[in-house]
C-alpha cells in the first residue's frame, strides 16, 4: 500500500501572509522609490499617512516588506516525534490516528496526531 500525499494546499494562516497583501505594502515601497511623497501614496493606495510611513521604516530597517514571525505556543512535538510519526505512516498506512499515537509513543493528543500528517502531506486510515 502507498502513501498518498493530500491534494490541497493550505491557505495562509493570516490575512497578512495573503500575497495581495504583501502586493500592497511593495507598492508602497515602489511609489516611494519612485519619488512619490507620503502623502501622495497615502492618497493613492487610500491608507493613513503613519500606515505609509510605518511600513517605509519597517523596509528601510529590516530590507523586505514580509511579516515578521510571531511568538506562538511551542509545539508539542519535536522533529524526532514527527518523523516516528512518517516512519509508522510508511509501515503500515491503514493505522487510525489513535493506533499511530500510540505507535509512534507520541506526547500529544490524536487532533495533534492528524494535523502533523496533514502538514507531511499524509492521511491516516478512518475507521469505518
Amino acid at each position: 500500500m502507498e502513501v498518498r500525499p493530500r491534494g490541497r494546499a493550505r491557505p495562509a494562516r493570516t490575512r497578512a501572509d495573503r500575497p495581495e497583501v504583501i502586493m500592497r505594502w511593495t507598492l508602497i515601497v515602489g511609489y516611494h522609490a519612485a519619488g512619490k511623497r507620503i502623502r501622495e501614496i497615502s492618497q493613492l493606495m487610500g491608507i493613513s499617512r503613519s500606515t505609509v510611513r510605518l511600513w517605509l521604516r519597517r523596509y528601510e530597517a529590516e530590507g523586505h516588506v514580509l511579516t515578521r514571525p510571531r511568538p506562538g505556543r511551542p509545539r508539542v512535538t519535536t522533529n524526532e516525534d514527527d518523523e516516528r510519526l512518517r516512519r509508522a505512516v510508511e509501515r503500515n498506512p491503514q493505522m487510525t490516528a489513535v493506533t499511530l499515537t500510540r505507535e509512534a509513543e507520541l506526547p500529544c493528543h490524536v487532533v495533534t496526531t492528524r494535523r502533523r500528517l496533514c502538514e507531511a502531506g499524509l492521511r491516516c486510515h478512518i475507521p469505518a
